[in-house]
């Protein structure tokens, strides 16, 4: 049987079907597959990373929200604190106001003078029992320290050096 060029590049493998199988053929199908195969991983892989990339910046995001919104929950309650404590304080001092104008005008010193000579035996001070002492104010100050002169370089350091011998003698 004469041989051509087409029987000579590829090897043939005859199946028991009508049809020949090339080996060279199934060869470049398994390669082709299995290239696809391992694009086909890589394309999961990449996949599967980019899932966990998106997972992880939304629970971030999420977290940061979430921290957020605590932060202003608690400003929220700080300020409703601090406006109820300053309602508070306004409600004392407005008590106490009253309270203070309702006991000096429940004084009466006359009334006070009698009970202290009725119960507790008290009279007023005669005229050689009282004692005025006059407090002599006056306006000035006076400085522990010799006031620093102005002056030039040499004039400092012939100062500094005499102190400095004052303090080792």
């Amino acid at each position: 049987m004469a041989e051509n060029w087409y029987s000579r590049a590829y090897s043939y493998d005859y199946d028991g079907t009508s049809a020949y199988k090339i080996k060279e053929y199934d060869k470049y199908n398994e390669e082709t597959q299995k290239k696809q195969d391992e694009k086909k991983q890589g394309r999961l892989k990449q996949a599967a990373v980019n899932h966990k990339k998106t997972f992880i910046v939304t629970g971030v995001v999420f977290a940061v929200a979430i921290a957020f919104l605590y932060a202003n929950v608690m400003l929220i309650r700080v300020c409703a604190k601090y406006d109820e404590l300053t309602a508070s304080l306004e409600d004392i001092k407005v008590r106490n106001t009253q309270t203070s104008f309702e006991i000096s005008s429940g004084i009466d010193l006359a009334e006070v003078e009698e009970k202290a000579k009725m119960e507790f035996g008290m009279q007023q001070p005669e005229s050689h029992q009282n004692v005025y002492v006059e407090v002599v104010q006056s306006d000035y100050a006076e400085t522990t320290q010799q006031p620093v002169s102005e002056g030039n370089f040499t004039d400092k350091m012939i100062s500094g050096l005499k102190s400095f011998l004052e303090y080792i003698r």
